[in-house]
């Protein structure tokens, strides 16, 4: 276990992607991050959460999609003896 396990969660802390969140979408979520949190907790594995609102790097309406890979390309290198899996 330790740090050699690295779950990556993309979020959108600042809003939906295609409308804003309300109250049930944020319960939900917050929900949701503390269920990974204490998962991770658990096995002794690392949780890093990305926050994908702040990113805009890619303007087309599939950013989300790319960006995941320089968030996976960031967190290799933050988490250098991690072993990476694919599922």
């Amino acid at each position: 276990g330790g740090k050699n396990f690295v779950i990556l969660l993309a979020t959108n802390l600042g809003g939906g992607v295609m409308e804003w969140k309300g109250p049930r979408e944020w319960a939900i979520e917050r929900n949701s991050v503390a269920n990974k949190q204490h998962y991770a907790t658990n096995w002794g594995y690392e949780l890093e959460l990305v926050d994908m609102s702040t990113k805009k790097r890619y303007a087309h309406e599939w950013r989300e999609s790319w960006e995941k890979v320089d968030s996976i390309r960031a967190a290799m290198h933050k988490y250098p003896q991690a072993e990476w899996y694919v599922y």
